[in-house]
């Protein structure tokens, strides 16, 4: 299980995970600077959750369908200083969305994924959104 952790002082802020630098995920997308911030909504805070997600999900495409909402939910409510250390939390806050948008969530996230690999290329929308979220790809 990783540690991710943040803290802000007078020279700036740092964000690790495991106790290293965590990377900013710039090669996936640059919100704004591409620096990291937290405690508001923002691109600093897209940054960090997207970054967050990357190394969460092994999975950039996945990363990037839930960067915003992981934002709102989580980064833009961290203190100061703050530690994640719970993915089960994650999994738990995303179970706890899908269930209020009755199964919706999850079926919307495994078509972007779908579509973002490509599967979708010969099949009309309607026969792509059938494969992905039946298959739960």
């Amino acid at each position: 299980m990783s540690v991710f952790a943040g803290t802000r002082s007078i020279s700036g802020v740092l964000v690790t995970i495991d106790g290293r630098p965590l990377d900013r995920a710039l090669q996936v997308k640059t919100y704004g600077s591409g620096f990291f911030e937290w405690s508001y909504e923002g691109d600093g805070p897209l940054q960090l959750a997207l970054a967050i997600l990357v190394q969460y999900y092994g999975d950039q495409q996945q990363a990037l369908s839930m960067t915003e909402r992981f934002m709102k939910a989580i980064v833009a409510n961290l203190d100061n200083d703050w530690e994640l250390t719970n993915p089960q939390g994650f999994t738990d806050w995303m179970r706890e969305k899908d269930a209020l948008a009755k199964g919706n969530l999850r079926k919307q996230v495994n078509w972007l994924f779908c579509q973002s690999r490509g599967y979708c290329e010969r099949l009309s929308a309607d026969g792509c959104r059938k494969l992905c979220v039946t298959a739960g790809a």
